[in-house]
């Protein structure tokens, strides 16, 4: 997108695909491998995985605000059950303000 000569960056609005793409970057910065789907010359959704741990599923994300993450679990007994347990209480319960701080460090230089 091209921007108007002394304009504010961070009042613009941007496209979907131009988030998508932000997104994506910083995604690979952290090692996670990314699918992308176009449509047209738009960037409209990611398909996220970890190459080193493929076990923890994938995140699916899509222009219009969606996240979905699949991971296939094992429920067969109790041990499997209350893993299940442990990684939703992870996922929701983290607080991920300092892993989002750190993350942006890494990737400004700072």
């Amino acid at each position: 997108m091209n921007r108007a000569p002394g304009s504010n960056p961070a009042a613009d609005e941007y496209t979907p695909g131009e988030l998508m793409g932000f997104i994506a970057e910083k995604l690979r910065a952290g090692g996670l491998e990314i699918r992308e789907y176009p449509h047209g010359t738009d960037l409209v959704e990611l398909v996220i995985t970890n190459p080193a741990d493929s076990g923890k599923g994938r995140v699916d994300v899509g222009y219009d605000g969606y996240v979905k993450w699949e991971y296939e679990g094992q429920i067969k007994d109790r041990p499997g059950a209350q893993k299940i347990v442990e990684t939703v209480v992870s996922v929701l319960t983290t607080d991920v303000a300092e892993r989002r701080e750190q993350m942006t460090d890494d990737n400004t230089g700072s």
